[in-house]
């Protein structure tokens, strides 16, 4: 990101919050780069539960010493918002450290729940442009986040109906 000032200005408050929502890999590892870089370290995660998306962001939650408190079996946004309707969310703070350009999927679904939610962008996701891509030499194609279908879908409209996503 270019500018941080909104984000340290938020983990220097993360004891306010109930909950802190992992939805990539990527976001955990950019929140924890910036948590060091404001004199912080995970102790200061304590009153904090924490949430992952799924199996490889609850993974690189590990390399930072964080075991999360729940993880849901499906891995998407409804998975994590099923898992938080099972809890009582009223005016339960959240805070979700994300990507500039994300999803209001899970963070509309934590308000509908009554949940105050909280979202920082702790990264950039930057379009490139993959040039021309020859379609009848691909049998499928693997998405690892919603964005990557929103550029692909910018650049090359519906995916051949031949081809598996």
């Amino acid at each position: 990101m270019e500018d941080y000032s909104d984000t340290d200005r938020i983990i220097k408050k993360l004891k306010e919050f109930d909950w802190l929502v992992f939805t990539s890999a990527n976001a955990a590892r950019f929140f924890f780069a910036r948590l060091h870089i404001n004199s912080n370290d995970t102790r200061s995660l304590s009153p904090v539960q924490v949430a992952a998306i799924g199996k490889t962001t609850a993974q690189r939650l590990t390399c930072f010493g964080i075991i999360a408190d729940l993880v849901p079996e499906e891995e998407s946004s409804a998975g994590l918002l099923e898992k938080f309707s099972r809890l009582e969310m009223s005016n339960k703070r959240v805070l979700l450290p994300q990507a500039n350009v994300a999803s209001c999927e899970l963070s509309e679904g934590l308000v509908k729940l009554g949940a105050k939610v909280e979202e920082i962008p702790v990264y950039m996701t930057i379009e490139i442009d993959p040039g021309d891509i020859d379609f009848d030499h691909i049998d499928s194609v693997l998405f690892t986040s919603g964005s990557t279908v929103q550029a692909f879908v910018k650049k090359f409209g519906k995916l051949p109906q031949r081809i598996k996503a």
